[in-house]
């Protein structure tokens, strides 16, 4: 926020650069260098309203990493080759983007989540068994005598 308040000549009190800090952390948790390289970028083009947003900083971040070139079917193809399928295909395409904007080469990315997920499948949750209510419980009153719910009477 430093940077943009001095490009901008904005003012901006602590609490305007936790929250506009906060926005873009919340869309796609930059680094320091992500964010200003970002700043960088939208400042070197023209632009109608001059004073950058969050989401402005967020939308660059997000498109200059290096997942955001890949697209999904690009990543399961890679997947589908190296021999996953159904539900480990799906658990390892999920981790690839993340592991490609850490800086670990594509390839070496497909390999290391074949690695992982080779052989595991997502498991049905148990149906856990119905209880026995009773039946004195106020739901089955409609059913039930009044002698049923009294007991015998001398």
């Amino acid at each position: 926020m430093t940077a943009i308040k001095h490009l901008d000549h904005r003012s901006v009190t602590r609490d305007d650069a936790i929250l506009f800090a906060q926005i873009v952390n919340d869309a796609c948790a930059p680094t320091l260098k992500e964010c200003l390289a970002a700043v960088a970028q939208w400042f070197g083009t023209h632009h109608d309203f001059g004073m950058i947003q969050p989401g402005d900083v967020a939308d660059i971040v997000k498109r200059n990493r290096p997942a955001a070139r890949l697209t999904r079917n690009e990543i399961d193809t890679a997947l589908i080759n190296a021999g996953l399928e159904g539900d480990e295909l799906w658990l390892a395409s999920r981790e690839i983007p993340t592991l490609v904007n850490q800086g670990v080469p594509f390839t070496q990315a497909i390999a290391r989540m074949a690695t992982k997920w080779r052989g595991h499948e997502l498991e049905v949750p148990e149906r856990k068994p119905r209880k026995h209510i009773g039946r004195h419980f106020a739901g089955r009153m409609n059913r039930m005598n009044l002698h049923d719910v009294l007991g015998e009477t001398s």
